[in-house]
């Protein structure tokens, strides 16, 4: 995993409305990630449709618009 933009807080309300651009123009390019995923192998995901990830009993729970 990598992160998306790190941001100063110093220079928060420039850099945040940068961030924020690059995440809208990220999301229409309808990029997607592939991901291994325990017993259901590799599969792959549009960026736009993960919500945020968690850990639970030491597993990465993926949570999507669709299904976690």
């Amino acid at each position: 995993m990598e992160a998306f933009r790190y941001i100063d807080k110093i220079h928060m309300k420039e850099e945040m409305e940068e961030a924020l651009e690059a995440v809208i123009k990220l999301f229409r390019q309808e990029k997607r990630v592939s991901i291994v995923i325990e017993n259901y192998g590799n599969r792959k995901f549009k960026i736009k449709d993960i919500i945020y990830f968690e850990t639970q009993n030491r597993k990465l729970l993926l949570h999507t618009v669709n299904d976690i």
